[in-house]
Formats: C-alpha cells, sequence, structure tokens
C-alpha cells in the first residue's frame, strides 16, 4: 500500500494505491471485481468515497485512486485510506493505509 509521493494540501494528480491480500502479504485476484472503491477520511474525520481502477489488470491486487481535484486531499494532517471491492465470490476491505497531508507555503 502506498501513496507514491509526499502529498500536499489541495494537490491534484497524486496516486492513492492499496493491496487486497488474504493474510497481510499474499495479493488476492481482485480482477473480476464489479465494485472497486476508495475510501478516504480526513483528519477531521470526514470520509469520502471514490471510484477505483485496477492499477494493473487486477491480478495483483492493487487499486488505485488518483486525485483529480483540490478538494480530495482538502486539510493538512493525517489521513486514512481503504480499499473495498465486490466479485462473484465475495466481498473484501484493504488493510488501512495512514498516510500525511503536508501544508503548502500558503499554509504555514
Amino acid at each position: 500500500m502506498a501513496v507514491h509521493v509526499n502529498p500536499r494540501k489541495g494537490d491534484i494528480g497524486t496516486p492513492i494505491e492499496l493491496t487486497i491480500t488474504s493474510d497481510g502479504s499474499t495479493a488476492v485476484d481482485i480482477s473480476t471485481a464489479t465494485t472497486k472503491q476508495i475510501t478516504l477520511q480526513s483528519p477531521t474525520g470526514t470520509e469520502t468515497t471514490y471510484t477505483a481502477s485496477f492499477t494493473n489488470t487486477g491480478t495483483d491486487g492493487k487499486l488505485r485512486y488518483t486525485t483529480v481535484a483540490t478538494t480530495n486531499l482538502n486539510a493538512v494532517g493525517p489521513w486514512l485510506a481503504e480499499a473495498y471491492i465486490v466479485t462473484p465470490s465475495g466481498a473484501w476491505h484493504s488493510s488501512i493505509l495512514r498516510f500525511r497531508v503536508d501544508p503548502t507555503l500558503a499554509d504555514v
């Protein structure tokens, strides 16, 4: 699970990637998923759910959401992210990713 850069408040184009695993380390093939979502929780506790896409083909268990608006990461501080998928054989949540959104010069 990763945030590929150190995001700043209001950044656009920040990829947030999570992996669905069966035991914390073995990726689950999610290529048949019909529902793919990533929920972000801001430092204030506000949760927003976004439609995610496969990072590759889904066989590696990886989902990604890339921020598209300045409001996606709209607060400085600790954030949480969790993936949710539905496949013909079940529904799963990922482990929770913890990451920090740093301020821009305008915020300090």
